[in-house]
């Protein structure tokens, strides 16, 4: 085994585990252990015990971890990787440089609508004056005195 790759003796090791599973399964599943010397002979629940062991260890080697750890061997995994990490460091650097110019024009935006603030509520008062003035002459003209109130959108100023 000396000098093969990890995947290699990984797939190795995978192998020898399913053949012992197998291996155990079949000694779980015979009727007696007699005829085996006493090193080899096992009740049920060692069996299972042993089992589980072989199964945990080929959860570990087959597990998404195992993987990743086999690929940092591998050159182009690693280039991917490195690509991938420069690209997001590029994409941070041009976040940053948005957020500093978005939170610019927000402060520009600020000090604009307090400055059209004043403005605003001078046009206000000026459409409810002309308001009531319209209210009168209409009430004057066309009503004989009557009160008249006009409706819709321009109430909602």
């Amino acid at each position: 085994m000396a000098g093969t790759c990890p995947q290699a003796l990984r797939d190795e090791l995978l192998d020898d585990l399913h053949e012992l599973d197998g291996f155990l399964s079949q000694r779980a599943e015979a009727p007696s252990s007699e005829g085996l010397p006493p090193a080899l002979q096992l009740d049920g629940a060692e069996i299972e015990a042993r089992r589980d062991c072989v199964r945990r260890a080929r959860a570990e080697l087959e597990g998404e971890h195992t993987r990743h750890l086999l690929l940092l061997g591998e050159p182009k995994y690693l280039e991917r990787q490195e690509a991938s990490l420069r690209q997001q460091l590029d994409s941070a650097r041009k976040m940053g440089a948005l957020a500093g110019s978005l939170a610019t024009r927000q402060a520009e935006l600020r000090l604009e609508l307090s400055e059209a603030r004043p403005r605003y509520a001078a046009a206000v008062a000026k459409v409810k004056k002309l308001q009531a003035e319209f209210e009168a002459t209409l009430s004057e003209l066309h009503f004989g005195g009557k009160r008249v109130n006009l409706m819709g959108a321009i109430n909602a100023l």
